[in-house]
Parts: structure tokens; C-alpha cells; sequence
């Protein structure tokens, strides 16, 4: 059915006004309006009328906190409020660039904003209605092509960075914005990530964002904001803390879109909403993060409780007849272990039998601390500390059980600490003060809190410590001294932060005892812990992908055995999820066969799409066990290709483990180590290459020149720069300098080109 003029409008204005809260800072203007409904003018809702469309805009502006800049009077305010929050050097500069640029700098042609400089720099008195007010967040105004810069000034760029406000790694976000590429003008949708770097590019300061993926982006540094934290609540569960970015996205999924197929509810007013999904989501709330919110520390899921935890479960179920998620009544549970992204959790209380445990996997928003009493409140004053810092003394007992009341209402996540018996709530914290006999008690210095981003890199280079000392051939004693990790590292792509050299050698350490204690349990029947084990996770990651459409039995044993094959250099729990993942993939092996030899008889359809599910069900939790052990597993990064002669051998080993044959197995302790570039150009206009990177085992295989993979290859794709030789000399000229290992780099074009 047609859209009436009516609904054309609505959602083209929901969809400008979703993506100027996400890309634009809240801001709605005219050239937006305008460029958005170009861009959409072949789509039913682009075909709306653009006077209804600023109407409609206008009207929702205040109940989704966007401003709209639609009158050259509006405008001109807009303007006058920039300024306003400007120092009188920076207004003069402005004005003084303006004078300078002539004819040509399009900001002297702009009337709004001649008139408010004009307007700023006189002696009349400041309105009233610039007083309190919040300046625009984007430049309302044109600036003038930069002029080409030879060479940057590394002092400049440093003083751009600290005139920001900001610092490298902390969390920032950045907003989309139209980059021009050598195929024309792209868009490039916002982002968040850590800032890792800067540079002077065009003569504008540019910054490396690094996203939680790895992948890095390059935004402008005057673009850069802090990360701004959304909370999300499921089903009344734990809230977990989100970026506010991804908060947007999944309110702007749900109104416009096809994503509102999948909507039963919503109301959004603000940064606040609700929305009622017809499948397993059920119901989520979001909201923005409060100030204690966003200081409290939030661990990585795994890391969250300890066997034998004390939690309450909140526990969902989903009904399929009616597509609602139904909310069950909450117990309580002690935490057995992890496995493949959940927590397993036996109940306290016996099932209706009175015999019965149940244990349920539970997901992490299901759960919570069992929180403390009011009869644990200690009977004397309370002092309250927010952030670590004293703010009132003498608090008394009955006032701390009615907070204590009240929080268990809310069934808010606080606990009480063992050491002082003091209730902790985010970062508010309750604690009993000492009578005068009382001795002070003992204190350790505060550890030093490293975030999960420091822990996953210097986890990544203790495995790389590991794979060119113990694990090399031969084995190499060495201690991880601060001079002997640079020189490990020298030679990686980004090498890790010097003050992160402690958590590398924590890491060494507690790897080192974890495989001691390994191989003193272990039976002699059971293979020893594979030296490369992010290898084989990525063979092994790489064969769930490899079964396809068909399901063929023998593609499901082949992918068991790999889960063998990682099950000795696994951690207990993750282990006994490789096991169970294993006998799933037999049985679902056997089922394909039996479903296989019914086929052509009467009723055989059932049973061939019930082994097809228990098939599709058994490479999920394959995947899943997979990445519980290796989390980087379902795709390399550069900083993880090894580099040496040694650590090539090893990882070619491991990767084929399972599926090398004996030639291949051999070749690779006599053959080569190489790095290969394997190159070919696109099949369009020939302009852009592609390079599989890889490092291997270069040898000859019944008289033919082979290289054997030691890891899945790393795609880069770029465009040449001189159509007159081959991809592998243009790919040797982009990434020559970029490539630095210990071994040969060969440059091989595709020879079908």
C-alpha cells in the first residue's frame, strides 16, 4: 500500500532527525534537510514534501533534544552564541582571517555571520538572551580550502592535542562526516575508540582512532569528543553500561527502518526509551549513565563473579505462540563456572522434587550480587565516602538499613565488603566508624587498576614473548627484563607502551604456571599443550566457516578433532566446553548420516531438518567455545603474524595440526620460512589490488614451488599508484615500508591476471 504524503513525511523527518543525533551533534539545518533528501529523493519516504517535512521537524525538535536552524534569523543567533563563548583573540583572529582571505574566502559573503562579528565587536551591551546559553556544537560556517602543508611541526601537534582536552587513549567519540576518495565523495558513519595518535595532514591535526575491533579510523582531532555512556536494562535485569552512540543506533533501528517490523512498543523522549521487542529481547530500556555510573569500573564479563558466587537470577522465557519474552521469578544460585559466553549457576533451593539442583546458563544481565540485609548493617555511625573522598560523618545505623531497604527495592546491584563491612553502592560507600579501642586496620597500597584494553594487548605480546623464547627451536631461557621486551618487540607493527612491560611479565608468569600445572596433571595419552595456540583456534575458528550450506558428516568430524586439538592448552572451564562442543559435533555427525540414509522414504523430512538444526546448533556452540578460548580466533590482526624463522614454524604447525598432510608436516622443518604477498587487480577498471598477506613455509611439493599457510591471510586493499607495472610492484611500493619481519617477503602477482 502507497504512503500518504503524511507518512512520507514523518519518516523522513524521523530519519533527519535520528541522523543529526547521531552524526551531527544534535543539530538539525537547512542544508542537512536538504542534502538528506537529495540523497533519498529515488525512496518513498525522499518523495515527501520538504515544507511538511521542516514542520514535522520543528514540532518533535524538543521532545528528541535537537536544535533546529531553519531561518536566517535562527542562524544568525546561533552564530551570535558561538561567539559569545569565544575569547576576544579568537573572535579577532576570526575576523582578521575573514579580511584576509578577499574575495575568495566564502566566509565574506556569509551575511549571518559578517552581521554577528560585526554585532560581537561593538560596544552595544551583550543581549540578555545570550546569557546561559549553549553554543552549536558544529561550525555553522564555511572555512576556506586549507593551504598545503610541506611539513608538520611535531610541537604543533602536540600543543592541538593538549588544546583539546584530551589525551591519547582515552575514550572519545566523533560524529559522521563526507571524506573524498579517489572513486569520489564517501561517506563515513561515526564511530567511538580509543585516540592513539596524531598528525598534521592537509593543514588540519588528525587523529587515529582505534575501535574496540582493531580497526582504526582517521577523523579530524577538532571533530573529537569524550565517549559519552548510555545505561541498558533488559527485561529489569542488571544494567550494563554502553556507549551512547550505540544507545542511538539501536533507538533509530527501532523507529525507522525495517528493524520496526520487529517492534511491538516504544516511547523515546530524549536520550530516554523504551522498546518492547517481538523477539528474545523483550523488553529494553535506555537511559543516560550517571555521574557515579560512568565512574564506577566495569569489568569484562567473565570476570565479573567467581565460582562460587552468591547471585540472584532474574531469568527470561520466551514464548514463541504470542512472541513475548515473559520474566521469571527471581532465586537465588551459586555460580558453578563459565562457559561460551554464560555463567552456569545451580540454585540454592531444590527443584519441586526436593532433590534437585537445577542449573541454568544464565546470561551476565540476569544476574546480580546477593545483596546484604538490614540486619547486616553494622550497629554504629556511618561516614560516607563518594569517590574515595570523606563527605559526612555520623550517619546513623537506621539511616543506613532504610538506604539498604530501598536498594533492595530498586533490586539495585550493591554489595558489602568483607574487609570493613561497609555497604558499597557504585561509587557511594557506607563505612562503620571504630570505636576508640579499636585498632587501625592494616591496609595494602592500592593496586594499580589496568583496563581490559591494556590486559588483552599485553596478552597478545606475552604470547608473542612466549612464541620467540620458550616455544622456539631451539628454546630460548631469557629473562623478560625491560631490554630484553623492546628488542622482542622491536620489530612489531605498533609496539606496546613501555609502562605496560609489568602486566606483559604478569602475564608471562601466570602463563607459565598455568602450563606447569598442565602438564604435571596431565595424562600420558593426552597430546601436550600446542606451542601457538592462537593457530590453531584460527584453523579451527576457520573450519565452522569452511562446512557451507551442505553439512557434510565428514566436515563436522574434521572441525571436532580441531576442538581436540585446543583442548589440552585450554583453561579447565573452557575445556569442558570443548569437550561437550566435540561429542555435540559427533552426534550431529551420526544424525546427518542417518537422516542421509532416509532420504526417498516416507517421513524423511522431519528427520533431515531435525539434523540439520542439531547440525547448525553444534557448529553455534563449536563457535562459541572457540572464542571463550581464543577471543581473537575469528579474524588475525597484524600484531599477531609471526615474524621470525621460529615463530613461523610453529604457527605453521599448529595451523595444520588437523588438516596437514605428512609432505606438508615434513616440508615444514626443511622448507623456507617466508612472508608472501600474493597480489591481483580488480576486474573493473584495474586501478585497485588486493594483497593476501600471509606468512608460511616456502618448499617444493612433488617438483611443484609451494607455501604452505602458518595463518589465515590478511586482506589489504589500495589503489595503485603506477598503472604501468603489475600489482605486486604496487603493492611492494604501498606496503614495503609497512611490512617488517626477520624473513623474506615475496611479491607474487596472480598469475591469471
Amino acid at each position: 500500500m502507497a504512503l500518504t504524503q503524511t507518512d512520507r513525511a514523518q519518516h523522513m523527518a524521523q530519519q533527519i532527525i535520528g541522523f543529526a543525533r547521531l552524526h551531527n551533534h544534535g543539530v538539525v539545518t537547512d542544508v542537512l534537510v536538504e542534502e538528506l533528501m537529495s540523497r533519498d529523493r529515488d525512496t518513498e519516504q525522499g518523495k515527501a514534501h520538504p515544507v511538511t517535512v521542516r514542520r514535522i521537524i520543528r514540532q518533535q525538535a524538543e521532545r528528541n533534544s535537537v536544535r533546529v536552524i531553519f531561518t536566517r534569523d535562527e542562524r544568525y543567533w546561533a552564530i551570535r552564541g558561538q561567539l559569545h563563548h569565544m575569547s576576544h583573540a579568537e573572535v579577532t583572529a576570526l575576523a582578521d582571517s575573514i579580511a584576509d582571505g578577499g574575495d575568495e574566502d566564502p566566509r565574506g559573503w556569509d551575511r549571518e555571520l559578517v552581521d554577528a562579528i560585526s554585532a560581537h565587536r561593538s560596544h552595544r551591551p551583550t543581549p540578555a538572551r545570550l546569557y546561559g546559553c549553549k553554543p552549536v556544537a558544529i561550525r555553522l560556517w564555511k572555512d576556506p580550502a586549507p593551504a598545503v602543508v610541506e611539513e608538520a611541526r611535531p610541537q604543533s601537534i602536540r600543543e592541538a592535542v593538549q588544546v583539546s582536552g584530551l589525551a591519547l587513549g582515552d575514550l572519545v567519540q566523533f560524529p559522521g562526516r563526507v571524506v573524498e576518495m579517489d572513486e569520489g565523495r564517501e561517506y563515513a558513519p561515526s564511530g567511538y575508540g580509543y585516540l592513539r595518535d596524531a598528525w598534521l595532514s592537509g593543514g588540519q591535526v588528525v587523529a587515529a582512532v582505534e575501535g574496540e575491533d582493531g580497526k582504526r579510523e582517521a577523523p579530524p582531532l577538532s571533530d573529537l569528543r569524550p565517549l559519552r555512556w548510555h545505561m541498558r536494562t533488559v527485561n529489569g535485569g542488571t544494567p550494563e553500561r554502553i556507549p551512547t552512540l550505540d544507545a542511538l543506533r539501536e533507538i533509530n533501528n527501532a523507529m525507522t527502518g525495517e528493524a520496526r517490523k520487529g517492534v511491538r512498543e516504544m516511547s523515546a523522549t530524549g536520550g530516554d526509551a523504551r522498546i518492547v521487542y517481538r523477539d528474545v529481547r523483550g523488553e529494553v530500556w535506555l537511559r543516560p549513565a550517571t555521574s557515579a555510573e560512568i565512574a564506577m569500573e566495569q569489568k569484562p564479563e567473565r570476570e565479573r563473579y567467581a565460582e562460587g558466587d552468591r547471585v540472584i537470577v532474574r531469568g527470561t522465557f520466551y514464548r514463541h505462540e504470542d512472541r513475548r519474552t515473559y520474566v521469571l521469578d527471581e532465586y537465588e544460585g551459586v555460580v558453578t563456572n563459565w562457559a561460551a559466553g554464560h555463567f552456569n549457576v545451580r540454585a540454592v533451593e531444590p527443584d519441586e522434587d526436593g532433590t534437585t539442583y537445577g542449573v541454568r546458563p544464565c546470561a551476565v544481565r540476569e544476574l546480580r550480587p546477593v545483596p546484604p540485609t538490614v540486619d547486616d548493617v553494622v550497629d554504629v555511625p556511618h561516614d560516607l565516602y563518594l569517590n574515595g573522598e570523606l563527605r559526612h560523618r555520623g550517619v546513623t545505623a537506621e539511616r543506613v538499613r532504610m538506604i539498604v531497604r530501598n536498594l533492595r527495592g530498586k533490586r539495585a546491584v550493591f554489595v558489602q565488603d568483607p574487609a570493613d563491612m561497609a555497604i558499597v553502592s557504585l561509587n557511594t560507600r557506607y563505612v562503620p566508624q571504630r570505636s576508640a579501642g579499636d585498632p587501625e586496620p592494616a591496609t595494602d597500597p592500592a593496586p594499580r587498576v589496568w583496563s581490559e584494553e591494556d590486559r588483552k594487548r599485553a596478552r597478545g605480546f606475552a604470547a608473542k614473548w612466549r612464541a620467540e623464547t620458550v616455544c622456539a627451536e631451539p628454546p630460548v631461557r631469557r629473562e623478560p627484563t625491560d631490554e630484553a621486551l623492546a628488542e622482542c618487540f622491536a620489530h612489531t607493527v605498533r609496539p606496546i607502551r613501555a609502562e605496560l612491560y609489568p602486566l606483559v611479565r604478569e602475564e608471562i608468569a601466570g602463563w607459565d604456571a598455568r602450563v606447569a600445572a598442565e602438564a604435571a596433571a596431565r595424562p600420558e595419552n593426552i597430546p601436550a599443550v600446542s606451542p601457538a595456540p592462537l593457530f590453531t583456534a584460527l584453523a579451527a575458528y576457520e573450519a565452522t566457516n569452511d562446512i557451507g550450506m551442505a553439512l557434510a558428516p565428514e566436515d563436522l568430524e574434521r572441525l571436532a578433532r580441531h576442538l581436540l586439538s585446543m583442548a589440552p592448552g585450554a583453561p579447565s572451564p573452557e575445556r569442558r566446553a570443548l569437550v561437550t562442543a566435540h561429542y555435540a559435533l559427533e552426534g550431529a555427525a551420526e544424525s546427518l548420516r542417518a537422516a542421509a540414509e532416509r532420504r526417498g522414504k516416507p517421513g524423511q523430512l522431519p528427520v533431515v531438518n531435525a539434523a540439520r538444526d542439531q547440525a547448525d546448533e553444534a557448529i553455534r556452540a563449536a563457535r562459541e567455545a572457540i572464542l571463550a578460548v581464543q577471543p581473537n580466533a575469528a579474524r588475525i590482526r597484524p600484531t599477531d603474524v609471526p615474524a621470525s624463522v621460529d615463530t613461523i614454524r610453529a604457527a605453521a604447525r599448529a595451523y595444520l595440526t588437523v588438516t596437514g598432510t605428512p609432505e606438508e608436516l615434513a616440508a615444514i622443518e626443511t622448507g623456507t620460512p617466508t612472508v608472501q604477498v600474493w597480489c591481483s587487480s580488480d576486474k573493473k577498471s584495474g586501478w585497485t589490488a588486493t594483497a593476501h598477506i600471509t606468512a608460511g613455509i616456502s618448499t617444493e611439493l612433488d617438483g611443484t614451488p609451494v607455501h604452505i599457510p602458518a595463518h589465515p591471510p590478511i586482506l589489504r586493499t589500495f589503489r595503485k599508484r603506477d598503472g604501468r607495472v603489475g600489482a605486486d610492484e604496487n603493492a611492494r611500493k604501498h606496503l614495503g615500508s609497512r611490512l617488517r619481519f626477520s624473513v623474506p617477503v615475496e611479491y607474487v602477482e596472480d598469475s591469471r591476471v
